[in-house]
């Protein structure tokens, strides 16, 4: 069995040989290619640049999924100010409808130009270079995507105040997902789509606001995937092994994904024992309290920890979120170490 029929008969909950592995590498590998940030970015985007920074990651980490690409919408489309350091990850300084206003002088279709095609490039460049590689179509959810267009204060804010406005910015990047949706799976053929949902969150807007703002949209994506033949997992952020929490689990599951890959403070016995095996699980150790900090005895600690725990589960090893610049190699290498000697 390859790799990459290993990761999809986890996804399948079938039987499978060993624990797969995926790594949300966004800027780490350029360190490992060599690149800086700013290279990548200055010009719109080099997709192949991109697609060789992930590609150096997994080799020298050796996990058995990746993502397509290092970037998954461009905002400078509508107009944002982005930051890109040599070093650095990239920020965005002014969002793209920092002035509400703004929103309405754009089209969705805005976002088809040649840094859409380099992310696809990027993509097709990882498919033919490394076609054992389990690819992740990577694409934000639609509350992420419209944070990140508003800004994050006058996106909360809007939610409380102006109702219609959140209603109308998230149709446009509903939109604006559809188009970048459609130019992926269609153009790069990926194996999965990952839904990153980092303002998903139960924490930040709670159970009333994922019903109302969070699950027809991911619903809705995650019907797409099907649609298309493909699997579907989601990242959310925030807690849902708390008490409250916890009731978000089901909500995330009937949106029909294969996966649920949690991030930072969760308790993955109590959030196995909510899946109940209805759907593979993803997460791992923390990457900022246990990678970047360290020492190298935690991280083995903790990997190993982790892989007892979930032995006998539909389980994929990852860290709690995206690794990037800053991360310490040689904890990351030891991190996959262990998993591979498990």
């Amino acid at each position: 069995m390859t790799s990459k029929e290993n990761f999809k008969e986890c996804l399948e909950c079938k039987n499978h040989s060993r624990v797969p592995t995926f790594l949300f590498d966004l800027t780490f590998g350029m360190e490992v290619a060599g690149y800086t940030t700013t290279e990548i970015f200055q010009n719109g985007f080099d997709g192949k640049k991109s697609a060789k920074s992930i590609m150096a990651s997994r080799k020298y980490l050796g996990h058995d999924a990746v993502i397509g690409s290092v970037l998954a919408a461009d905002s400078r489309a509508f107009g944002a100010e982005v930051l890109f350091p040599p070093n650095g990850t990239p920020v965005i300084k002014t969002p793209a409808f920092s002035d509400p206003h703004a929103l309405y002088e754009h089209d969705p279709n805005e976002i088809d130009n040649l840094v859409l095609e380099n992310i696809v490039t990027s993509y097709n460049t990882i498919k033919k270079e490394d076609p054992e590689a389990f690819l992740m179509g990577h694409i934000p959810s639609i509350l992420s995507l419209s944070t990140s267009f508003r800004g994050f204060e006058s996106f909360m804010m809007d939610m409380l105040l102006d109702e219609s406005y959140i209603k109308d910015i998230m149709n446009f990047s509903s939109n604006v997902s559809d188009i970048v949706q459609e130019q992926i799976f269609s153009d790069s053929d990926p194996d999965c789509m990952l839904i990153s949902a980092a303002y998903d969150n139960v924490d930040l807007i709670g159970l009333d606001g994922l019903d109302k703002f969070s699950m027809p949209y991911i619903s809705r994506m995650v019907n797409k995937a099907s649609n298309m033949g493909r699997y579907a997992t989601i990242h959310p952020h925030g807690s849902m092994t708390s008490e409250y929490g916890s009731k978000s689990v089901e909500r995330f599951i009937s949106t029909g994904i294969q996966c649920l890959y949690y991030g930072e403070n969760n308790d993955p016995e109590m959030l196995s024992k909510l899946i109940d095996g209805r759907i593979s699980i993803m997460g791992g150790i923390d990457t900022y309290t246990t990678i970047y900090l360290g020492p190298d005895s935690r991280v083995v600690r903790d990997t190993q920890k982790i892989l007892k725990l979930m032995k006998d589960e539909n389980y994929i090893f990852t860290c709690s979120c995206s690794i990037d610049r800053g991360l310490d190699a040689g904890r990351l290498k030891l991190m996959m170490n262990v998993v591979k000697k498990n």
